[in-house]
């Protein structure tokens, strides 16, 4: 996953990536820890991730702003 920061303000985030299987179901909910990101003016970041289970079909980043930053 490619994030772009289009502001000229440093940004201070969390994400993490949730796994879902072929029939839509979430794989091992909540067991991975949020990361943290710091993501500075223009910057472009990539993020990647490896599937917790081979059978995974599909993905979803989320992420969260820190409050106060």
């Amino acid at each position: 996953v490619s994030l772009l920061n289009k502001d000229h303000d440093t940004l201070h985030l969390q994400y993490r990536f949730s796994w879902f299987d072929e029939n839509g179901h979430e794989i091992d909910p909540d067991t991975d820890a949020w990361s943290p990101l710091i993501l500075y003016g223009n910057e472009s970041r990539a993020l990647q991730a490896i599937a917790p289970a081979p059978g995974a079909q599909e993905f979803k980043i989320k992420i969260r702003k820190l409050s106060g930053k």
